[in-house]
């Protein structure tokens, strides 16, 4: 791919990007247009059916908890004689609560009945005898001043034969005690209502409670609902009757708007309704509105059910013109475009003086990267830039150089660290009569805290020349808590002191003394050294021994073909300066007999699947090759630990001393 410079490429693409935008917008706006016509569609009609259910539901809701009262005042006793005055008593304070309640009925098997409805703004009752008084049944109304007037109607009326005491008795005979919902119908004046009932077993009997509603409320509060300039609420019963229509139709009408009320949409010539019953109730409840058309004009839609009971339920729809929605969002559109135009003028403007802003600062750290890789690191460019991301990366990129050249110095002084810790290890071990030794030491990292050393004596007891013969020899492993270049000055500083008390003829007792005593006045924070040191007699073939704090230590006894596992003889240096020093007697090495000692990193060593390398993996490898030489022994030592890590880097410092006698 052939590369650009950020200017060209930031001028190219912005210049795509507003003829993109140029060519999208107009289709993005008319697909939005009409993404946004059914979105405030889908929040109007949602908005209004979620406000025409809350005020139906406001409306019919009293009826089944004022109907339960009924029924407990009827299981008390109240009911049992239908006495108008004890009635009249009960059912007059109910009807002033619940104003949509018209009409109370209670009616028992015998035919007897207490109807109780509204009368302007008093109060009439209407008693029914079917058994006594055959077809004949008793109003008494109230004049002005309260005084009761009877009058007797030949009507032929039976209660029981309603369809509300039926339902309601049927269903406490088959124990559900369920409110019965009647269908809208016109009840007694030519009014659209609907009645609600329950019944209730006094033990002499039944008595079925009733409660008659007006429609006439929903209706009126659907004409005060107003969805757009041309839409409104229909609410229709579920064989498709009005129940209630928008105001701007109902005025229309001739005579009494309450003269549509449970009349169909096709008996009144309304196309609209007509229209809206076809596509919105025909094919079921919607999940989101549908467009459908009406004597030619576009409408949007929707339709949901409304139950009373299971068997009872009303259909709510709600119609707007297409026209409402698009008029304001024609003047809205006309807006957009004028501003995109601007915008995209200002834009080309931008463009230039945008990629000139950002390539120049980003162009000369350019140039200082390309210096800083061909490692030239002295010096800075200021890099002069208004932008706060660049200016944060031109920051960085100091901070970058800054942290380059202390690196730098770090991996130097490294590398000369690790050499001289390197160097401090013996180039080669001595060779001491009737003996192999072997040794080897592995940082973790580039510096470690581990460390060894094989000392020749002379006769003399002195550190041993080339020329001279050799009588035996000081052994050394320490292992200092940690690793890296702090662990690694302390454990050449171990070293070192060794060396120095060798050159003195010291003891291994006085050795070990005076380098904890040492230690522990230089250490500080918790840190310690645990460490091995051994003195080994090669005429006598002995091998005297101090540990503080290492181990496990293994002999392997040749001629028994065991192994034997020596602890520490005291704590760790550096922690007491007043350790108890005290060496054993000295150990006498048989022919073929092992003596090892190996830092923690080498036991600690974790595999693949997070278990130990362990002791058990290390015997095995001694036993399997204890013929061989040490140097064998501890060539497999460090395979085996290669292998048991899977080329994972080493969490510790690994470091080994080992001794067979020929």
């Amino acid at each position: 791919m052939r590369a650009v410079s950020i200017r060209q490429s930031l001028l190219r693409n912005l210049v795509l990007i507003i003829v993109l935008m140029v060519a999208g917008i107009s289709g993005v706006t008319l697909y939005g247009t009409r993404e946004f016509i059914s979105t405030l569609s889908r929040s109007i009609i949602e908005s209004s059916l979620h406000l025409t259910e809350a005020r139906i539901r406001g409306f019919i809701d009293p009826l089944p908890a004022a109907l339960l009262s009924a029924k407990g005042w009827a299981e008390l006793g109240l009911l049992d004689d239908l006495d108008r005055s004890k009635l009249d008593r009960v059912f007059k304070p109910l009807l002033a609560q619940y104003r949509q309640i018209t009409t109370v009925r209670v009616a028992d098997e015998r035919g007897r009945e207490y109807l109780l409805t509204r009368r302007g703004e008093g109060f009439a009752v209407r008693e029914t005898r079917a058994e006594t008084w055959k077809s004949r049944l008793r109003w008494i109304e109230f004049d002005e001043n309260g005084k009761a007037h009877s009058r007797w109607q030949d009507s032929g009326y039976d209660p029981r034969l309603r369809s509300w005491y039926m339902a309601a008795a049927e269903a406490i005979n088959g124990n559900n005690e369920s409110t019965y919902w009647s269908p809208p119908y016109r009840l007694p004046g030519d009014v659209p209502g609907i009645t609600s009932s329950i019944a209730a077993d006094i033990g002499s009997g039944v008595r079925v409670i009733a409660f008659d509603l007006q429609l006439k409320s929903i209706s009126e509060f659907i004409q005060t609902l107003r969805v757009s300039d041309g839409g409104g609420v229909i609410l229709l019963t579920s064989d498709g009757r009005i129940i209630g229509a928008p105001g701007n139709f109902l005025r229309s009408q001739d005579g009494r708007p309450e003269s549509v009320l449970l009349r169909r949409p096709d008996e009144l010539g309304w196309a609209l309704a007509e229209n809206a019953v076809a596509a919105l109730i025909g094919i079921g409840p919607l999940r989101s509105p549908l467009r459908f058309k009406s004597e030619g004009r576009p409408y949007w839609g929707q339709a949901r059910v409304f139950p009373l009971s299971p068997d009872i339920a009303l259909s709510v729809a709600v119609v707007v013109p297409e026209a409402d929605l698009f008029g304001p969002l024609s003047v809205l559109a006309a807006y957009v475009v004028m501003i995109v135009v601007l915008v995209l003028l200002v834009a080309i403007l931008q463009a230039v003086a945008l990629s000139r802003r950002y390539s120049r600062p980003i162009e000369a750290l350019v140039e200082e990267s390309d210096r800083i890789s061909r490692g030239n690191l002295e010096g800075q460019r200021q890099i002069e830039t208004s932008v706060a991301e660049v200016q944060k990366l031109a920051d960085a990129h100091d901070r970058m150089r800054s942290g380059l050249q202390s690196l730098m110095r770090l991996e130097r002084d490294l590398a000369i660290a690790r050499k001289i810790q390197q160097h401090t290890f013996p180039d080669r071990l001595p060779i001491l009569p009737g003996f192999d030794i072997d040794a080897f030491s592995e940082p973790a990292q580039q510096t470690g805290g581990d460390t060894y050393d094989v000392i020749a004596r002379s006769p003399a007891g002195l550190p041993a020349r080339e020329d001279e013969d050799i009588m035996g020899a000081v052994l050394l492993l320490a292992d200092v808590t940690g690793h890296g270049i702090g662990p690694a000055l302390t454990a050449v500083q171990v070293r070192a002191m060794l060396r120095m008390a060798v050159r003195i003829d010291a003891d291994l007792t006085m050795i070990a003394r005076h380098v904890n005593a040492q230690l522990a006045a230089d250490l500080f924070g918790g840190r310690f050294i645990t460490a091995w040191l051994g003195e080994l007699d090669a005429r006598k073939h002995t091998l005297t021994y101090f540990s503080a704090g290492q181990a496990p230590l293994i002999h392997f006894h040749a001629k028994e073909d065991r192994f034997e596992f020596l602890d520490a003889d005291a704590p760790p240096f550096g922690i007491d300066e007043d350790l108890k020093i005290h060496t054993g007697p000295p150990l006498i090495l048989e022919p073929g007999d092992i003596f090892a000692v190996f830092s923690d990193g080498v036991f600690e060593s974790q595999g693949a699947g997070r278990d130990r390398f362990g002791e058990d993996r290390m015997l095995s490898i001694m036993r399997h090759h204890r013929d061989e030489s040490c140097g064998r022994i501890l060539l497999e030592v460090r395979k085996a630990l290669a292998d048991f890590g899977a080329g994972a880097q080493a969490a510790d410092d690994r470091t080994a001393v080992i001794i067979k006698r020929s």
